[in-house]
C-alpha cells in the first residue's frame, strides 16, 4: 500500500513490515508517544475535514496559573474520546485549545513572583509586561501537557481570552449590555477579598461554618439597657441602629429610644424589623450597614447612616486608628470589660464567607462598583434547560441549575485588579470579572462578533463537559450569554464529571501532597495508562477515586494488547489477509459475535456518555474473549488447513480493536494500527470506527468455558498437575475433539459417573473427573489442614466472645481480629468443599 504522507517509518506492502526488528519485544510508551503526536499534528490530522455533519465542543480553558492537574487530565481525557470517536465516524470535527487569563488568580500569583525576586513598587505597564511573559511560559507548559496527554486538538485555531480578536468580543458584548440598560454602577455592599484587594461577586464566597465566639454587650438606653450579641464586637464603631423584631414583647417599650454605643458614647436608635431573630443571641442585633449585607439591607429599609470603619488595608479608620482587624477586636473586649459592658460569651458555630480563590474570610464593605442585572438574561436561560433544547448530565444538576437562575441576583463585575479586560468606558481603571470574559468563550473562539465561516459552521457547539463545581461561574453565563447575543443555545449537552479524590476520598491538592503531577506519571507509566485509568474508574458526575494501581491496570492492558499484537505478528509473517467470511467454525462465529455485540455495547455507550462502561466492554471483551479464549483456542489449528481462516479472524479481530480502543489509548493503538498495515489510511485517527460488518448466528461457548473452568479448577484444588485425565459427561458435545487438546483430557459420555470419579457441579450441568492420584492421602491431608484451621479459628472466635478483650482493646485491634476471624472461616468453608467432592 502506497501513502503521500511521510510516516515515522518504513511500512512494506505485505500484511505487517518488512523490518521486523522495528516490533519491539516490550512496549516502551516514551519510545512511541512523541513520535505520532508530532506525526498528527504535521499531517494534519486534527484539522476538520469533509462534508460529514459537524461536531464541536467548547473546551474549558484552563487558567494560566500553572501547570494541570490530574482533574485537567481526567476533564480533557473525557473530551478527547468524544473527539476521537466523533472524527472516526465520520463527523467533521474541530476541537479548539485555548487558555483563560484568570485575573485574580494570575495576578497574584506574578505579584507573589515579584515579591520573591525583591521588586517591590512597579507600575501598572510594567506589572502587565510581567503578567504576559508569565503566561507565555506557563500557558507554553500547559499547552505541552495537552500535547502530552495525546489531545487532538486544532492547534492553528489556538485562543487565549486576552487576544485581539477576544478583546473585541468583550468589548462588543459590554457595549450591548450598557446600550440595553442591563449595566449599571453603584454604591452596594460587595464582598471584598482581603487577599487580593478587590471586590467579588456572590459565586465567588464560598460558605464554611466556623467556630466562633459570640459577645453579648450592653449598651445604654436612658435608665436601663439593652444588650446585643454579636461576632464582630469590632465593628460596634459603625453602628447606627440597634434591631429587634417587631413581634418581640422583650423590647417593645424600647422602640424609637436610643442606645448608646459603648466606648465612643455615640447614640443610635432601636428599631423594628423583622429580618431580627428573636432566638439569636439576645433578640436584639447592632446593625453595621458598611460592613454586613443583611445590616445594609435593614439600612435602606430604615434610612440608616452607613459609616465605613475601615481604610484599603482594612484597618480602623476610627476608634484604635491603624489597628488590624484582630488586634482591633482584642482592645474593644478588654476596654469593655473594663467598662462593665461585657456581659456574656459563648462559642457558637456559624457559616463565614470565604474568597474561593484564596481560602481567607472576606470582608462587607460599601464600595461603588459596576454590575450587570442578570434577571433579565436568566428567562431564556431557565428555559432552554427545562424545554430540553439544553440537556444536562446527571440530571440532578438541573435543580440545582434551576434554583440558582430563579434566585439569581445582579453580578457585580468590576475587579480592582490590573490583569484583565479594561472596561471599556472612558476613565475607568478597574478591569472586568475573569468569568465576563469567559462566558463568551464558546462563540468568540469561532470570531465573533464577525460573521466567520466556523461560527456558522460550529455554532452552537454540540457538548461541554466540566466539573459542576463551575455551573454558575461558567456554565450559567454561558447559556445567559449565547442566547443574549446571538439568540442561539451554545451548546446541545452538558456533562458534569466528579471531581479526582485520592483512596481516602479526600480532595487532591499540592499542599495535601496527595496530588501527583500528571506527567510523572506519562513519564513512568505512559499516557495511555493514565488516560485508561481515569476513563476506566469515571462514573460521569461521581467523584473518582484515584489510585496509581488503577494507572498500573492500564500499564498492564497495554502490555497485553502489545503482547497480543506480537503473537498475531510472529505467526502471520507471511500470511495475506482477506476479511474472514467463509469456512468458519463455532469458535470463530462465537468470537466474531461477540466482537460484535461490544462494538454494539461501546457505541451506544459513548453516545450516551458512559465511557467507562465502554472501556470495561472493550477491556473484558479483548482481555477475556479473545486473549484468554480464543487465541489460546486458536493456537490448536495454527498448524493445520484452518491456518489462514484462524490467522485471518485474529487480524480482523485485532484490528477492530484497535478502532474500539483508540478514542481511548491513542498513542498505543496507532502503534500497532500502522504495523498491522491492512488499511489504506494514514492513520487509525481517521479510519473508521467499527461497525457490525459480519453477521452471524451467534454461538454460545458458555458450556465449552464451563466444562474448561471444571477440569481447571479440580486439577488446582488436588494438585493434579497436567497429567491427562478422563472427564466423563452424561451428555454429548459437538466440540469434544478441541476440548479433549485444550483440557488434557479424555472426554466420555456415560450414564452413571464413576465411583472413583471427583465430581464437579458446573451453573448448568455436572462433570465427573477420573485422576490418577491418591485420594485417601489427599483426604488425610485436608482433614488434618481442616483441623488446624478450625483450632485457629476457635481460638480468636473465643478471644472475640471476651467482653473484658472488646472493652479493653483498640478499634484497629478489634477490627484487625475480625478479619482475620473472617478469613479463617473462609478457609474452613473451602477445606470443607473439597472434602465434599472427595468423599
Amino acid at each position: 500500500m502506497c501513502f503521500n504522507k511521510e510516516l515515522p517509518f518504513s511500512r512494506g506492502r505485505s500484511f505487517f513490515v518488512r523490518e521486523r526488528k522495528l516490533i519491539s519485544k516490550r512496549y516502551v510508551p516514551k519510545e512511541i508517544e512523541d513520535k505520532w503526536y508530532s506525526y498528527w499534528v504535521k499531517n494534519q490530522l486534527f484539522l476538520p475535514r469533509g462534508e460529514g455533519t459537524k461536531f464541536s465542543i467548547a473546551v474549558p480553558p484552563p487558567n494560566v496559573t500553572g501547570i494541570l492537574h490530574i482533574g485537567h487530565c481526567l476533564n480533557s481525557s473525557i473530551q478527547d474520546v468524544f473527539i476521537r470517536f466523533k472524527r472516526m465516524d465520520g463527523y467533521n470535527v474541530l476541537w479548539i485549545p485555548g487558555l483563560d487569563h484568570a485575573g485574580i488568580s494570575t495576578q497574584q500569583k506574578v505579584l507573589q513572583k515579584l515579591e520573591n525576586d525583591g521588586v517591590k513598587d512597579i507600575t501598572r505597564d510594567e506589572f502587565l509586561s510581567e503578567a504576559w511573559s508569565w503566561k507565555e511560559k506557563f500557558g507554553d507548559k500547559i499547552l505541552s501537557q495537552f500535547r502530552k496527554l495525546g489531545l487532538s486538538l486544532d492547534w492553528s485555531r489556538e485562543r487565549f481570552t486576552l487576544d485581539d480578536n477576544y478583546k473585541e468580543a468583550v468589548k462588543e458584548f459590554f457595549r450591548k449590555l450598557y446600550e440595553d440598560n442591563l449595566i449599571y454602577k453603584g454604591e452596594y455592599i460587595v464582598n471584598w477579598s482581603t487577599a487580593y484587594s478587590t471586590a467579588l461577586s456572590d459565586d465567588e464566597v464560598d460558605y464554611k461554618d466556623v467556630k466562633r465566639g459570640m459577645w453579648d454587650i450592653a449598651y445604654k438606653v436612658e435608665d436601663t439597657e439593652i444588650i446585643i450579641s454579636t461576632t464582630r464586637p469590632e465593628t460596634m464603631f459603625g453602628d447606627t441602629a440597634v434591631a429587634v423584631n417587631p413581634e418581640d414583647e422583650r423590647y417593645a417599650d424600647l422602640i424609637g429610644k436610643h442606645a448608646t454605643i459603648p466606648i465612643i458614647n455615640r447614640n443610635i436608635p432601636i428599631i423594628a424589623d423583622s429580618y431580627v431573630k428573636k432566638d439569636f443571641g439576645t433578640g436584639a442585633l447592632k446593625v453595621t450597614p458598611a460592613h454586613d449585607p443583611n445590616d445594609f439591607e435593614i439600612g435602606k429599609r430604615h434610612n440608616l447612616d452607613i459609616i465605613n470603619i475601615f481604610d484599603k488595608d482594612f484597618r480602623l479608620n476610627v476608634a484604635y486608628e491603624g489597628l488590624g482587624i484582630e488586634d482591633a477586636r482584642k482592645r474593644v473586649l478588654e476596654e469593655l470589660k473594663s467598662l462593665g459592658a461585657l456581659r456574656g460569651f459563648k462559642e457558637v458555630v456559624s457559616p463565614v464567607g470565604h474568597c474561593s480563590k484564596s481560602g481567607r474570610p472576606i470582608e462587607s464593605v460599601v464600595s461603588r462598583q459596576w454590575f450587570v442585572k442578570m434577571k433579565p438574561l436568566a428567562k431564556k436561560a431557565l428555559e432552554a434547560v427545562k424545554s430540553g433544547e439544553i440537556e444536562m448530565y446527571p440530571e440532578h444538576w438541573k435543580k440545582i441549575y434551576y434554583h440558582w437562575l430563579e434566585n439569581i441576583k445582579d453580578w457585580c463585575i468590576s475587579r480592582q485588579l490590573w490583569w484583565g479586560h479594561k472596561i471599556p468606558l472612558e476613565g475607568e481603571e478597574d478591569v472586568l470579572d475573569t468569568w465576563f470574559s469567559s462566558a463568551l468563550w464558546p462563540f468568540a473562539i469561532l470570531g465573533w462578533p464577525r460573521k466567520t465561516e466556523d461560527l456558522d459552521r460550529y455554532f452552537p457547539t454540540d457538548m461541554v463537559i466540566t466539573g459542576g463545581d463551575i455551573i454558575f461561574f461558567w456554565v450559567a453565563r454561558m447559556i445567559m450569554s449565547s442566547y443574549y447575543c446571538l439568540d442561539k443555545k451554545p451548546f446541545s449537552k452538558v456533562l458534569f464529571h466528579g471531581i479526582v479524590r485520592d483512596e481516602d476520598g479526600k480532595k487532591m491538592s499540592k499542599s495535601l501532597g496527595n496530588s501527583p503531577d500528571p506527567l510523572d506519571i506519562i513519564e513512568k507509566y505512559g499516557a495511555d495508562a493514565l488516560r485508561f485509568a481515569l476513563i476506566y474508574n469515571n462514573n460521569m458526575g461521581n467523584d473518582l477515586l484515584y489510585s496509581e494501581s488503577w494507572v498500573e491496570l492500564g500499564r498492564n492492558f497495554c502490555n497485553k494488547l502489545w503482547n497480543t499484537f506480537r503473537f498475531i505478528s510472529m505467526n502471520t509473517e507471511e500470511h495475506s489477509y482477506s476479511e474472514p467470511s467463509s469456512n468458519l467454525d463455532m469458535f470463530d462465529k462465537w468470537i466474531i459475535g461477540e466482537l460484535n455485540s461490544t462494538i454494539s455495547s461501546v457505541r451506544h455507550n459513548i453516545e450516551k456518555g458512559n465511557l467507562d462502561i465502554a472501556l470495561k466492554a472493550i477491556f473484558n471483551f479483548f482481555w477475556g474473549e479473545f486473549a484468554d479464549w480464543y487465541i489460546e483456542i486458536s493456537k490448536l489449528d495454527l498448524k493445520s488447513e484452518k491456518r489462514g481462516v484462524k490467522l485471518d479472524v485474529l487480524v480482523y479481530t485485532l484490528n477492530n480493536c484497535l478502532k474500539l480502543l483508540h478514542p481511548f489509548l491513542p498513542f498505543i493503538t496507532e502503534e500497532i494500527y500502522q504495523h498491522l498495515n491492512i488499511e489504506d489510511k494514514e492513520s487509525i485517527s481517521i479510519s473508521a470506527f467499527p461497525s457490525v460488518e459480519i453477521e452471524l448466528e451467534s454461538y454460545d461457548m458458555n458450556i465449552f468455558k464451563e466444562i474448561v473452568k471444571g477440569i481447571r479448577s479440580v486439577r488446582k484444588d488436588f494438585n493434579i498437575g497436567k497429567d491427562r485425565v478422563t472427564v466423563e459427561l452424561k451428555i454429548d458435545i459437538d466440540f469434544r475433539e478441541y476440548l479433549e487438546k485444550f483440557t488434557n483430557s479424555q472426554i466420555i459420555v456415560v450414564k452413571n459417573f464413576s465411583e472413583s470419579s471427583i465430581l464437579k457441579t458446573l451453573e448448568n450441568m455436572e462433570i465427573a473427573i477420573v485422576a490418577n492420584f491418591d485420594r485417601e492421602k489427599e483426604i488425610d491431608r485436608l482433614e488434618s489442614e481442616l483441623k488446624k484451621e478450625t483450632k485457629a479459628f476457635e481460638k480468636v472466635d473465643t478471644k472475640l466472645k471476651d467482653k473484658t478483650f472488646i472493652a479493653k482493646a483498640p478499634d484497629h485491634i478489634v477490627e484487625r481480629e475480625q478479619r482475620i476471624l473472617e478469613e479463617y472461616s473462609e478457609k474452613i468453608d473451602e477445606i470443607t468443599r473439597k472434602l465434599g467432592l472427595l468423599k
